[in-house]
């Protein structure tokens, strides 16, 4: 790991940082977002992801430590493509309702990436679970 003991550094060209839509770099530590500098400014970490330009890097939004590309904030995001499309296919789906209203239609918009507290998710192809349950009362 670098002198700035970054686990992981997201740079995107397309971020949601402050409700607008702006390039940055996202430092995350133990899980937690502890930098969002100019793109150009990316710290060293040891682990860099470079997002496509067709992608954009969202925030998690579930609870108040979520939300936000911020300093403080839990470093959940994903990397988003909002102009790929895909056919839903409820058996690919992962939930409980094996039924889906969308079945056999094209939506816009693919998560192409997720990282939970710093760290990527299983792919969908995966079975590997993560994360805890958030239940209504503690967000």
């Amino acid at each position: 790991m670098s002198g700035t003991g970054l686990d992981l550094v997201v740079r995107a060209r397309r971020a949601v940082v402050d409700g607008t839509l702006r390039s940055c770099s996202v430092g995350v530590r133990a899980g937690q977002i502890v930098a969002v500098t100019a793109y150009e400014a990316a710290p060293e970490a040891a682990e860099v992801t470079e997002l496509p330009a067709d992608e954009v890097l969202l925030p998690g939004l579930v609870d108040t430590r979520k939300g936000a590309l911020a300093v403080g904030r839990d470093a959940d995001m994903c990397a988003f493509a909002p102009d790929d499309s895909f056919v839903v296919d409820a058996a690919a789906l992962r939930h409980r309702n094996a039924v889906s209203a969308y079945q056999g239609k094209r939506l816009t918009g693919v998560v192409r990436r997720t990282w939970l507290r710093g760290r990527p998710c299983p792919s969908p192809a995966d079975d590997e679970r993560a994360g805890r349950l958030i239940r209504r009362a503690e967000s």
